[in-house]
């Protein structure tokens, strides 16, 4: 027997514990005769167990990271190759402008949904009721952004004219994007195995055309194409979970408020990084955007093994503070920023130590001399990784978004206003540096908002060691590669063998508390739930 997961208000003695097979025949409970069941789902499939452990929730989201970051391991040297630093800005500038109108396109509408379907988790009948009001909501805005954007295209495009059409097709994929119902629902197989294999697509159909056509928009359509491929196939199994009925209009606006605060923490962080990608490639040149951009990509790409703990513990931490569960919470933030701080400390060391070595290997040598903007932005790794635990994991579940949004607006704005006299005199260099203290602002004020509302000592103990043994190994990466000589591919396999092997012992030595627990619970064949 089960608790009745229509409405919590039941009562006991009427119809509180149904077996799921009763539920599959839609034996009405109190909830149900009050009016509720227009939105009831029928069958057990809307009844699953989705309390999968965290164990199996991360995964999932690591192979959905992976996949991200081996496909474009593979096509970003591919493309530079053949597009050079010229085309690869051209993608670069334009897909900046288009991120724009996506930015107002998703309304922060992910992050909330992802919250809503979290707290009506175990309610199919408002579950259902909020799917279809968000839904609704998303793609009523989506469309006027499309519109919008081929406005903008058809008078402003100039030169560029098909390129940012083509990046317009990203916006059709946000409008449609139902990714945020599957985190909410903790269905991280169904977004891993999709979007995986429109990742893998897109690079099969960018090898076979662009060694054809190397042209920029080849390139460009090849990855919004994939991306729109992607979004649509995550519509598959949603309608197993919820049933879809047109909201009146007013339901579905009043969920604006909610997603308006989500949506200027978006805005804040998307538009500030389009500005910077703007003012280069207005101030300097298409290569200089190119430059920043592929180092922003790499350091993106690393922060996501970060952000895999993240988004596995967003919904998680949102249910726990629904039910008053703060002690719980905490303990998940504790864990949280331990296994962050362990992924993106040596991550960001290593970076910078391999640097001169990675980027001639990865992106050819005309593109050496991104290699200070790429050591500037691996520092952002770490930084973004602690405020993500910060912001995202218990600010955005527990409401105070506001709080966040001053953060970022502080830390944004001051960031623009430096690039301005930077990019003239350093290029992509000194929008990195203006980038690298944007983001420690950011942190900076996310420490202060919270310090009398977490217990912040607790929650970052340890992290010293993890940092600790980062160094030795940036230490010992920078000697490794200074006195051999290397470069290549044999550079940068030689450095991670060594750095991996050096920062395993160093953390062995000092036994941070989360690698202690994850040890114990291996040998003792425990599953983290």
């Amino acid at each position: 027997m089960v608790p009745c997961v229509h409405h919590t208000r039941c009562a006991p003695g009427d119809s509180q514990y149904r077996s799921v097979a009763e539920h599959a025949r839609r034996v009405p409970c109190r909830s149900q005769r009050a009016g509720g069941a227009a939105y009831v789902v029928q069958g057990p499939a809307a009844h699953q167990d989705i309390q999968v452990s965290i164990a199996t929730n991360f995964s999932y989201n690591l192979f959905y990271q992976i996949t991200a970051v081996a496909v474009s391991f593979v096509s970003i040297p591919y493309a530079t190759r053949l597009l050079g630093p010229e085309g690869m800005g051209i993608a670069a500038f334009t897909g900046g402008i288009a991120q724009y109108f996506i930015t107002v396109a998703m309304l922060g509408i992910p992050t909330y949904g992802i919250r809503e379907t979290a707290y009506h988790r175990d309610d199919p009948v408002r579950r259902s009721r909020a799917f279809s009001e968000i839904i609704t909501l998303q793609g009523a805005i989506g469309l006027l952004c499309a519109i919008a954007y081929a406005v903008y295209v058809l008078l402003f495009g100039g030169a560029y004219r098909l390129t940012l059409l083509l990046q317009g097709v990203a916006i059709i994929a946000a409008m449609i994007d139902v990714s945020w119902f599957h985190i909410g629902m903790e269905r991280f197989r169904h977004n891993a195995l999709i979007i995986g294999f429109s990742r893998i697509l897109f690079l099969v159909v960018l090898v076979f055309l662009l060694r054809r056509y190397p042209d920029v928009n080849v390139y460009v359509g090849s990855m919004t194409g994939a991306l729109l491929l992607g979004q649509g196939l995550l519509w598959w199994g949603v309608f197993r979970h919820v049933r879809f009925r047109l909201p009146a209009w007013r339901d579905a606006v009043r969920h604006l408020g909610g997603c308006l605060s989500l949506f200027l923490v978006v805005m804040i962080g998307n538009f500030a990084l389009s500005t910077l990608k703007t003012l280069l490639g207005v101030l300097v040149s298409m290569e200089a955007v190119a430059a920043f951009e592929m180092a922003y990509r790499m350091t993106f790409f690393l922060l996501t093994f970060s952000v895999v703990i993240g988004t596995v513990l967003i919904p998680r931490i949102a249910h726990a503070m629904a039910r008053q569960e703060h002690d719980l919470a905490h303990a998940y933030l504790r864990k949280s920023f331990q296994l962050v701080s362990g992924i993106t400390l040596p991550v960001t060391a290593g970076i910078w130590a391999v640097a001169a070595v990675f980027v001639p290997w990865f992106f050819g040598d005309a593109f050496k001399f991104m290699v200070p903007v790429l050591q500037i932005l691996s520092a952002t790794i770490v930084i973004n990784a602690w405020s993500n635990v910060i912001a995202t994991q218990y600010l955005v579940p527990a409401g105070k978004e506001m709080l966040y949004i001053r953060s970022l607006l502080v830390g944004n704005v001051i960031a623009v206003l430096l690039a301005l006299p930077m990019a003239h005199a350093y290029g992509a260099v000194g929008v990195a540096w203006a980038r690298l203290l944007g983001e420690l602002l950011v942190l900076g004020a996310h420490v202060m908002q919270t310090r009398r509302l977490l217990p912040l000592a607790v929650i970052v103990a340890d992290a010293w060691k993890f940092a600790i043994a980062a160094l030795v190994m940036l230490t010992a990466v920078s000697i490794f590669l200074r006195t051999g000589g290397w470069h290549g591919l044999a550079g940068v396999a030689g450095s991670c063998g060594v750095g991996m092997a050096v920062y395993a012992a160093a953390v062995a030595l000092l036994r941070p508390s989360a690698i202690v627990e994850v040890l114990r619970r291996i040998r003792s064949r425990e599953i983290p739930a």
